[in-house]
Protein backbone atom coordinates (compact mmCIF):
# COMPACT_ATOMS: atom_id res chain seq x y z
CA UNK A 1 0.00 0.00 0.00
CA UNK A 2 3.07 2.01 0.64
CA UNK A 3 3.49 2.99 -2.89
CA UNK A 4 0.04 3.92 -3.76
CA UNK A 5 -0.78 5.75 -0.24
CA UNK A 6 -0.86 9.43 -2.23
CA UNK A 7 -3.46 7.69 -4.41
CA UNK A 8 -6.37 8.00 -1.71
CA UNK A 9 -6.50 11.84 -1.68
CA UNK A 10 -7.50 13.86 -4.19
CA UNK A 11 -5.19 16.30 -4.03
CA UNK A 12 -1.78 15.22 -1.52
CA UNK A 13 -0.31 18.53 -1.70
CA UNK A 14 -3.29 20.75 -0.70
CA UNK A 15 -3.67 18.02 1.62
CA UNK A 16 -0.14 18.83 3.17
CA UNK A 17 -0.65 22.94 2.65
CA UNK A 18 -3.45 22.23 5.34
CA UNK A 19 -2.31 20.12 7.77
CA UNK A 20 0.44 22.25 8.24
CA UNK A 21 -1.22 24.89 8.56
CA UNK A 22 -3.54 23.40 11.08
CA UNK A 23 -0.26 22.21 13.14
CA UNK A 24 1.15 25.20 12.53
CA UNK A 25 -1.44 27.43 14.49
CA UNK A 26 -1.45 24.59 17.35
CA UNK A 27 2.50 24.10 17.10
CA UNK A 28 3.75 28.26 16.72
CA UNK A 29 2.09 29.88 19.03
CA UNK A 30 3.88 27.39 21.87
CA UNK A 31 7.31 27.71 20.83
CA UNK A 32 7.70 24.53 19.35
CA UNK A 33 10.63 24.23 16.59
CA UNK A 34 11.63 20.70 16.08
CA UNK A 35 9.28 17.62 15.09
CA UNK A 36 8.78 14.03 15.62
CA UNK A 37 6.33 12.65 13.16
CA UNK A 38 5.93 8.90 14.78
CA UNK A 39 3.90 6.69 12.09
CA UNK A 40 4.68 9.16 9.22
CA UNK A 41 3.73 7.21 6.25
CA UNK A 42 4.86 8.82 3.11
CA UNK A 43 5.25 12.07 5.10
CA UNK A 44 1.70 14.39 4.87
CA UNK A 45 2.69 16.41 8.12
CA UNK A 46 6.37 15.81 7.86
CA UNK A 47 6.95 17.45 4.38
CA UNK A 48 4.03 20.48 5.26
CA UNK A 49 5.71 21.09 8.38
CA UNK A 50 9.29 21.14 7.50
CA UNK A 51 8.00 23.35 4.36
CA UNK A 52 6.48 25.66 7.19
CA UNK A 53 11.08 25.82 8.70
CA UNK A 54 10.12 23.27 11.15
CA UNK A 55 12.98 20.52 11.89
CA UNK A 56 11.29 17.47 11.46
CA UNK A 57 12.67 13.84 11.91
CA UNK A 58 10.49 11.10 11.10
CA UNK A 59 9.93 7.00 11.13
CA UNK A 60 7.66 4.77 10.58
CA UNK A 61 7.12 0.96 11.00
CA UNK A 62 7.28 0.65 7.11
CA UNK A 63 10.58 1.06 5.33
CA UNK A 64 8.83 1.60 2.14
CA UNK A 65 7.15 4.53 3.64
CA UNK A 66 10.02 5.97 4.90
CA UNK A 67 11.66 5.57 1.58
CA UNK A 68 9.11 7.04 -0.21
CA UNK A 69 9.17 10.17 2.52
CA UNK A 70 12.60 10.58 1.71
CA UNK A 71 12.25 10.62 -2.01
CA UNK A 72 9.46 13.01 -1.60
CA UNK A 73 11.32 15.53 0.70
CA UNK A 74 14.45 15.53 -1.39
CA UNK A 75 12.33 16.37 -4.79
CA UNK A 76 10.98 19.45 -2.90
CA UNK A 77 14.75 20.41 -1.47
CA UNK A 78 13.71 19.04 2.42
CA UNK A 79 15.93 17.66 4.78
CA UNK A 80 14.26 15.35 6.91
Amino acid sequence: MGSRFDELFDNVDRLTRLEALSLDGILRPNSVKTILDCACGTGIQAIGLAQKGYKVSASDISRKMVRILKRKATNKGLKI
